[in-house]
């Protein structure tokens, strides 16, 4: 079972590669000891000097809607704020038809009117 994940293999030829008490992957030596620059420059070797980083992707656009997933998710969110204030809204006017308030004293009892 590899522990390690991707990047195991690039470990496991640092690991063989180090002699001596340098085995471990911290730093035991110091940063000036012979192979601990070694180390760092196979890494560098290995990597092309980027270290373990991959670049960023483009965000996935549904094949229907022609959308990235977080337009989709602003879209609803915008929609049901529209329909929660239409719905506060309804609210009022009834409270306003049968108590006899005034709109801003109706209103006063949501917090998005």
């Amino acid at each position: 079972m590899n522990l390690l994940g991707k990047f195991g293999k690039a470990f496991t030829k640092i690991l063989t590669s180090d002699a001596g008490q340098s085995h471990r992957l911290g730093n035991p030596l110091g940063v000036d000891s012979g192979p601990f620059l070694a180390r760092r420059n196979a890494m560098a070797l290995m990597t092309g000097g980027r270290g373990f980083t991959t670049p960023a992707k483009e965000p996935r656009v549904h094949p229907t809607f022609g959308t990235t997933r977080g337009q989709r998710k602003r879209a609803r969110r915008s929609f049901a704020n529209l329909s929660e204030a239409a719905r506060q809204e309804r609210i009022c006017e009834s409270i306003m038809a049968r108590t006899g308030m005034r709109r801003d004293e109706a209103a006063r009892s949501f917090g998005s009117l």
